[in-house]
């Protein structure tokens, strides 16, 4: 799978790094946290520098795939007074917005179902959509 990434394969949604250098500017801590193994991870930061916009990179091969999104958020942030955004496309994603400090955004244009989605707190179309709320 890294092959494909590394030859040029991989695409970031498009206004994705505007967006993100945006709200990294705009003083968000944000939190890369992905399904994907860490050489996955890797090779995607290594081709469009995503350590640079995310002041975390996890995965769930550092929990030995073992643990939800929901538990690796809950494990590294609950029972901090903080709030955060889960922005996702996934079932699992908005599985974290159950956590009373989390909200969730459902990324319409991603590869999850309107199913999957439905529990978002909100909606958006584009990822441009998030310069709107944050």
């Amino acid at each position: 799978m890294t092959k494909g990434i590394l030859e040029g394969r991989a695409k970031l949604y498009q206004h994705a790094l505007e967006v993100l250098s945006y709200l990294k500017k705009s003083s968000y801590r944000l939190i890369f946290l992905s399904n994907c193994s860490i050489e996955y991870m890797n090779t995607h930061d290594k081709i469009f520098g995503l350590s640079q916009l995310f002041d975390e990179m996890i995965c769930s091969e550092q929990y030995a795939f073992e643990k939800s999104k929901k538990e690796i958020v809950q494990e590294r942030f609950g029972g901090k007074n903080i709030r955060l955004a889960m922005i996702g496309d996934r079932k699992q994603d908005m599985d974290v917005g159950s956590l009373a400090y989390v909200s969730t955004v459902g990324c319409a244009y991603g590869y999850g179902s309107p199913e999957e989605r439905r529990q978002a707190n909100m909606i958006i179309e584009d990822i441009k959509a998030l310069l709107l709320y944050f």
